[in-house]
């Protein structure tokens, strides 16, 4: 799980993240990452994306739920038009099984995150947000690998600071860490 901050949303800020970047990406619907699968792409071939069914289905429950099913340009018109420019990339998760049908599982582990955005105002600099995008990626790794974030950032900061040589860094990794008993 990385995440990494960028003073704003716009689709130039995940090309240059993912500068390099060759293989598939899953995302939601935001118009700015359409840029990444141009042929045009600055940093690398088009990515291959993969968008989530979770957020069809919402969005059609959504206009059902309010408007009932009734048609033609409506709300529902909308979502339906939204599914058939996605039709394409709604079904990578049939012929890449690294792909999951939605992205579910990534946006809970990203919840707590977005509800923290304003709270990270606290950076006041691009660094600070730079340094915060660093810890939230390394604690979320942690949980990704059932590790308990806090023992891990203890006994890693606690190794680095007894001289932990550089050369054997990946043993510090979340998911080699070894808790002690």
């Amino acid at each position: 799980m990385v995440y990494f901050y960028a003073p704003g949303r716009h689709g130039e800020h995940a090309e240059k993240f993912l500068t390099g970047f060759d293989g598939i990406l899953q995302i939601d619907g935001y118009t700015g990452y359409n840029r990444l699968t141009k042929s045009s792409r600055k940093g690398g071939a088009p990515i291959r994306v993969a968008h989530c069914s979770a957020h069809t289905r919402r969005k059609l429950r959504e206009v059902f739920d309010r408007d009932g099913s009734e048609s033609a340009k409506s709300r529902l018109g909308e979502k339906l038009a939204y599914i058939h420019s996605h039709w394409q990339s709604l079904q990578t998760f049939l012929t890449d099984g690294r792909v999951e049908i939605d992205s579910n599982r990534v946006e809970n582990l990203v919840r707590p995150i977005a509800l923290n955005r304003k709270s990270a105002l606290f950076a006041g600099h691009d660094e600070g947000g730079k340094a915060w995008g660093r810890i939230a990626s390394l604690i979320e790794t942690c949980k990704i690998n059932g590790v308990e974030p806090f023992a891990w950032l203890t006994a890693t900061l606690t190794a680095i600071a007894a001289g932990h040589p550089k050369s054997r860094i990946d043993d510090l990794l979340p998911w080699n860490f070894k808790p002690s008993t």
